[in-house]
């Protein structure tokens, strides 16, 4: 797969400063259109991808599936 020249990313951040990730779906964001990859480190979620709105997309789509406890 041949990347492209730009790539664009977006963070999910969590609701408030001490809330805990419990569990979200990084296996349904990499299946969005033009999404190149997922992170997740800790409470860090990122996403890469090949288009600005395709990543603006998949962060939206990744805070649905992404579950907190505040």
């Amino acid at each position: 797969m041949r990347l492209p020249d730009m790539l664009f990313g977006r963070v999910v951040r969590p609701p408030s400063y001490d809330a805990e990730l419990i569990d979200t779906d990084l296996d349904a964001i990499n299946k969005v259109t033009g999404v190149v990859a997922t992170v997740r480190d800790g409470r860090f979620l990122g996403i890469v991808a090949e288009r600005e709105e395709q990543a603006i997309a998949a962060r939206e789509e990744l805070y649905k599936r992404t579950h907190w406890r505040i």
